[in-house]
């Protein structure tokens, strides 16, 4: 029998540090990086919500809210909303859980390859391990959303809730916005959200913890995708 002291890495400890003494988490991950343990909680967590979603909301009102927002005929509107009478919401909601962990992996990995390619400029000796592990255990905020998101579609008109309104710790949904629309700027405030700003911190203090950059230096370097992707948004928004 195992006790909880011999758990590799420290996982509880790294779990609590993480959200109180951040430093200290990243000092431990520096000596061993691990990942596996926030990387689940953040899929397991989507994956949660999203199957619960999908067993509250109306479906039929889903498909025909979502395709309202596209430029396409009648016809072709109403033969989606026949298909998806037929379809089961736990097939759509299975698939679009898959998604989300796909999407989860591809965007730590990216973010990790990212800070790879910094390194190699850099030359601070850290691979792909210490950086996965770094944005995977600053990802464990989003856990945060998930269970914010869980109870505003506990206390809410399940049947009736839009995608988009689900989290409410969303810039679009904080600022009342209205991204009915889309656009690429919309779908920015409505994917980041004060649990999203909080992770960005942790990254930040996580390399400098490793690096022992400044903190300027440590946030535009890893900021610097998002800052590209607002950039371009805005650019698009106003073009």
């Amino acid at each position: 029998m195992h006790s909880a002291s011999s758990i590799p890495a420290g996982t509880i400890n790294n779990l609590v540090d993480i959200l109180t003494s951040p430093g200290e988490a990243f000092q431990a991950l520096k000596e061993r990086p691990t990942f596996l343990v926030p990387l689940l909680a953040v899929i397991l967590s989507n994956v949660a919500l999203i199957f619960w979603y999908y067993s509250q909301v109306d479906y039929v009102w889903l498909i025909e809210t979502t395709i309202a927002q596209q430029d396409l005929p009648d016809d072709v509107r109403e033969q989606i909303v026949e298909n998806a009478a037929d379809a089961s919401p736990m097939v759509t909601g299975s698939l679009a859980a898959a998604a989300a962990s796909v999407m989860v992996l591809l965007m730590l990995a990216l973010m990790a390859a990212y800070l790879v390619i910094v390194s190699f400029v850099t030359n601070d000796g850290y691979r792909f391990k210490h950086w996965f592990s770094l944005v995977s255990w600053s990802s464990i905020p989003i856990v945060v959303a998930m269970l914010a998101s869980t109870v505003n579609l506990a206390v809410s008109e399940s049947a009736h809730l839009p995608q988009q309104e689900l989290n409410p710790l969303s810039f679009a949904n904080l600022l009342a916005l209205d991204v009915s629309g889309g656009g690429l700027l919309a779908g920015v405030l409505q994917a980041v959200d004060l649990t999203s700003v909080w992770a960005l911190g942790l990254m930040v203090i996580g390399y400098r913890t490793w690096t022992g950059k400044s903190l300027g230096s440590s946030f535009l370097t890893v900021a610097a995708p998002l800052l590209v992707i607002v950039a371009v948004s805005i650019l698009f928004a106003v073009v």
